[in-house]
This record gives C-alpha cells, sequence and structure tokens, in this order.
C-alpha cells in the first residue's frame, strides 16, 4: 500500500486537474471495505461500552469546530467528519523542527500550541508578518509541489501555501491576504457562535512516529483562561487526541486537564478501516479514522455546510 501511495502521489504531480488527481487516488489507494464490517465494528463498540452508543461520550453538538495542530492530519479528520465549515490560519500547522532532531535521540518538536493560543488571543497580530516569514524547504503532499514556510519569532510552521514555483516576494502579498481573510473569518465565527471545540492531536495515524511533543498541562490551564476572558460568555472546549501503544483496541482514557479541556487517550495502532464505508474523503484517501476518533466525533457532524477556503 505504502509503495502505491507514492507511484500515484508520484503520478499526480504531472496531472494539473484536481478532480482527476483525487480520483486517482480514490481508485488505486482507498481501502475497500463492505457495510456490514461497518455494522459489525459499531456493534462491538456497543458491547464494549455496555450498550453506549459512543463510548467517549463526550462531544455531542457545536456551533463551531476547528483544529489547532498539529501537522494536517487534523484538519484531514475534520473534513473526513464534515466538521470543517472554512479554512482557518491553523490548519496543516505544526512547529519547527529543532536542530539535529532526527540525529539526537529523544529530542521532539514544540507544537507550538501555546504560540497559537496567543495569536488567536491578539487576533492574529504578527501571525504573518513578510519580516517574519523563511522558507525551509520543497515538499510534495499530496502529489502537490509547495514551499513550506516558517514564522522564525513564534516558530509555527506553514505548509501547503506557498507554490514551489513562485518567489516568496512575488507571492507575499497574496499570502498576507489569504491569511488575514482566514483570520478574520475565524475570530468572526468564534464571536458569532456559542459552543465552540477546539481539537488539537498527536501521534495519531500516518503521524505516528513524528516527533512532536504532547502539549504541556499548564499550556492548556493557560490556554482556556485567556480564551475564556477574550471571549466571555462563550463555551470554549478543548479535545487533545494522542496515541498510548499500551491500550488495546477499545479502550480509552479521558483526562480532565482543565474545565472544558480533555485529552483522550487511545492506540492509533488499531485502525478502523471499516469506517472508510461510511467516510469518504476523495482529496486524501490515506486517512482513516481511528476508532476512538471516529467514535468521539461522529456525532457532532455539521453535514451540509460547504467548506470555504
Amino acid at each position: 500500500m505504502q509503495l502505491r501511495k507514492f507511484i500515484v502521489n508520484m503520478l499526480c504531480l504531472f496531472i494539473p486537474n484536481k478532480k482527476i488527481r483525487h480520483k486517482l487516488r480514490d481508485s488505486f489507494c482507498r481501502p475497500r471495505v463492505s457495510k456490514q464490517k461497518y455494522i459489525n465494528i459499531k456493534q462491538q463498540w456497543k458491547q464494549h461500552g455496555n450498550g453506549e452508543k459512543l463510548l467517549p461520550a463526550r462531544f455531542e453538538k457545536y456551533d463551531l469546530v476547528f483544529g489547532i495542530g498539529a501537522m494536517c492530519h487534523v484538519r484531514t479528520y475534520l473534513d473526513i467528519f464534515k466538521l470543517a465549515r472554512f479554512t482557518t490560519p491553523f490548519d496543516w500547522t505544526a512547529g519547527a523542527w529543532p536542530c539535529n532532531f532526527d540525529k539526537i535521540p529523544g529530542i521532539g518538536r514544540d507544537s507550538r500550541f501555546r504560540e497559537k493560543i496567543e495569536c488567536l488571543y491578539n487576533d492574529f497580530n504578527g501571525y504573518y508578518n513578510p519580516e517574519d516569514m523563511r522558507i525551509v524547504n520543497l515538499a510534495v503532499a499530496p502529489g502537490i509541489a509547495h514551499q513550506h514556510i516558517v514564522n522564525i519569532k513564534t516558530g509555527i510552521f506553514i505548509p501547503h501555501i506557498f507554490p514551489f514555483d513562485v518567489s516568496m516576494e512575488q507571492y507575499m502579498p497574496t499570502f498576507r491576504e489569504t491569511i488575514k481573510r482566514r483570520a478574520d473569518r475565524l475570530i468572526n465565527a468564534i464571536k458569532q457562535s456559542d459552543k465552540i471545540l477546539i481539537v488539537w492531536m498527536n501521534h495519531v495515524f500516518d503521524y505516528r512516529t513524528i516527533h512532536d511533543l504532547p502539549v504541556p498541562d499548564i499550556d492548556i490551564i493557560n490556554a482556556v483562561k485567556r480564551l475564556n476572558k477574550k471571549f466571555a460568555g462563550k463555551q470554549i472546549d478543548f479535545v487533545f487526541f494522542e496515541h498510548d501503544g499500551t491500550k488495546d483496541k477499545f479502550e480509552y482514557e479521558k483526562q480532565e486537564v482543565a474545565p472544558g479541556a480533555y485529552r483522550i487517550l487511545s492506540n492509533h495502532f488499531f485502525l478502523a478501516s471499516e469506517y472508510g464505508y461510511k467516510y469518504k474523503l476523495p482529496s486524501t484517501p490515506f486517512f482513516i479514522p481511528s476508532l476512538c476518533i471516529a467514535e468521539a466525533l461522529d456525532n457532532i457532524s455539521l453535514t451540509g455546510k460547504k467548506v470555504v477556503d
């Protein structure tokens, strides 16, 4: 399967039409599952949870759901569950890699959660200053070449926005306009919503080998305090999905870090490919929901709302 993904991604580099690229990936890379397998795994969840519909049973309905990191899979999962109403400045972002991260055992990457909360608190002031941006590298994902950039002041890593064949000077006005539009839209959406859920993920699915560090408890506690202060009267909740390889297929652990902020630990080596029957995302067929994430987010679907860039 990995070889097939690689070959298809290489082929997509030479296909300019987005719909054709998506159809190609869907045809060759999506795991094929049956409706009966999907029904069976749902029944197993109920049996394991003494008949409860959803084991995590925490996240029911919100006016607004958006991701804050780390990396691309957060937005992908929100798309799978039809929770992403529009693109935000936080989509696909993480923290810049530390020096020699691939050579020093145990070194991890700060996802820059704290800095992102600061940007949200200050209406993204300083998030996209041109003088702070640097090109890091060229990357291909999925089947499209981009220049990855980083904000050297905040350490926030921003992929998938800068085209590979345009200089920073040429594209910077477009970049600033795009990020400002997304930032203003997110702030306004929070102000117009009563219940907001912010989603963060660590080491889930294909990102289990990425050296991102979990967000410290103190940063979560401070984030809750700051956002409650800025957006007084709103219910702003957090969920942190994290990988725990010691748990079995149906086991999860929910930890309350602060009022409305929870870590949900589960084993993301156990993938629920059966959920591929229900959730189909043509643009990225390589992500299959893990059991815990699927069960936690499935019941707050915002199906029918068009996603705006």
